[in-house]
C-alpha cells in the first residue's frame, strides 16, 4: 500500500527544470510520488543513528484502497513486475535519463520505482555526511527493496543503477552473494538481475569475483569521460554471468534522450529473462 499524504514536488531547487515524459504528462494518474521512512543504522546494524525521509516516485497501475483526512491509500497491480532505478551523484530521481528510462520501461509493462538518495533531490539532507558512502549507501537501497517486497508485494525483476548509483547496485549484489554463501537468504524474494550504467570499477572496492548467482548487464558509452569505458571491460573480465553493451558515441549521461529507446529495449529484454 502507498500512503499518498505528503507528496514531493515535481521540481527541486538546485536542479534543472523537469521534462516530464509524455506517458506521465498525458496521464497524471500513472505516477505517484511519496516519502518513505529510512532508518540509518550503524555499521553492525545494532543502533539506529537517525531516521530520514526518502522521496520516491512510482509509475504503475494503481487503484484507490481508501481515503483519509490527509490523503489517499493506493494499491498497485501486483501481477506486474517492478524495476528499481538508482540515480548518480549530483543527480536525483527526476533527472532526464532516470525519469525517461522509468517511463520507457513502464511502456514495456513494468512498474518502475525511482528515489532520491540521501542528500539529493527531496530526500533528507540533514545528518548526511560528506563521504560518498554516507550519501550512497546500500542500506538506502535495502529500505527501497524491503518496501517493494513487504508493502507493495511486487516482484522486483531488476535493479538499474547509473554512475555511482550503479556502484551502489553492484555493492548490493556483493552483499547478496555473501548471503548466498552463508545460506542466509530467502530464495523467493531474491533479485537476480542487475544493470550497471556507466559504473566505476574502483569505487566502493566491489568484489566482482564473488558475483556467481546474480546476472549483471553493463551498458557503457565509448565517449564517457567521467567513468571511462575501460571500466566496463574490466568488469566483463571478472564477472561470471555478465553481458556488456558498448554504445558508440554515448557519453556519461548517454547524450540525454539520444540512446534512450535502445537502452530501454536492452534493459527490458534483459529483465524478462
Amino acid at each position: 500500500m502507498i500512503r499518498k499524504e505528503v507528496s514531493p514536488d515535481l521540481n527541486c531547487p538546485g536542479y534543472p527544470p523537469v521534462y516530464v515524459p509524455p506517458r506521465v504528462s498525458n496521464n497524471p494518474g500513472a505516477e505517484v510520488s511519496f516519502y518513505l521512512e529510512h532508518h540509518k543504522r550503524n555499521a553492525n546494524g545494532s543502533q539506529n543513528l537517525y531516521t530520514s525521509k526518502l522521496a520516491c516516485s512510482l509509475i504503475g497501475a494503481f487503484h484507490k484502497v481508501a481515503s483519509t483526512k490527509t490523503g489517499q491509500v493506493l494499491g498497485i497491480d501486483t501481477s506486474k513486475p517492478l524495476i528499481i532505478l538508482c540515480h548518480g551523484i549530483h543527480s536525483w530521481r527526476n533527472q532526464l535519463l532516470i525519469y525517461h528510462m522509468a517511463s520507457g520501461l513502464a511502456d514495456k509493462g513494468f512498474h518502475t520505482l525511482r528515489f532520491d538518495f540521501e542528500g539529493h533531490g527531496h530526500s533528507n539532507k540533514e545528518n548526511v555526511g560528506a563521504d560518498l558512502k554516507d550519501k550512497f549507501s546500500t542500506s538506502t537501497l535495502q529500505t527501497i527493496v524491503k518496501f517493494v517486497q513487504s508493502e507493495l508485494h511486487c516482484r522486483i525483476h531488476c535493479i538499474v543503477g547509473h554512475s555511482i548509483g550503479a556502484n551502489v547496485t553492484m555493492k548490493y549484489v556483493e552483499e547478496l552473494e555473501m548471503k548466498y554463501l552463508q545460506g542466509d537468504i530467502e530464495t523467493e524474494t531474491t533479485i537476480r538481475l542487475f544493470v550497471n550504467l556507466c559504473g566505476n570499477f574502483n569505487i566502493f572496492n566491489i568484489a566482482f569475483d564473488t558475483f556467481m548467482q546474480s546476472r549483471l548487464m553493463t551498458i557503457h558509452g565509448d565517449n564517457d569521460t567521467i567513468h571511462l569505458v575501460e571500466d566496463a571491460y574490466k568488469i566483463d573480465d571478472i564477472v561470471h554471468k555478465h553481458h556488456m553493451e558498448i554504445l558508440k558515441g554515448a557519453n556519461h549521461n548517454f547524450n540525454g534522450l539520444l540512446h534512450m529507446n535502445k537502452m530501454v529495449s536492452l534493459i527490458a529484454n534483459f529483465a524478462e529473462k
